[in-house]
């Protein structure tokens, strides 16, 4: 008998997109460009207590090829059980962006 894990289940998903291979072909999939080559930089699964916010929050670094010539890019890919979930970390990251702590001016 041939078991094969589901990656609907975070662990599992997470376990599949550390497979560098297997990141780049999905990514690739995602985009509609092709990653030539791909660094796992941070991961997290914060979890919300008893409310079951799960969200599988996984960063890249990817060098692509595009027709232009290649770039280079930073890649934040979500998983989440519901829409909602995506919706609270968009919305901290927000918060974030805004924060004058995270931002400089650049004087001409």
């Amino acid at each position: 008998m041939i078991y094969i894990a589901n990656p609907i289940y975070d662990v599992v998903f997470k376990f599949m997109m550390e497979d560098n291979k297997v990141a780049k072909k999905f990514i690739s999939a995602i985009i509609r460009e092709e990653v030539v080559e791909l660094d796992f930089a941070h991961t997290s699964i914060p979890y919300g207590g008893n409310t079951g916010l799960t969200v599988c929050h996984m960063d890249f670094a990817a060098k692509i090829s595009t027709p232009a010539g290649f770039k280079i890019v930073a890649i934040e890919l979500q998983k989440a059980k519901l829409p909602t979930d995506i919706m609270r970390f968009r919305n901290y990251l927000g918060q974030n962006y805004q924060s004058s702590d995270n931002t400089y001016r650049v004087k001409d």
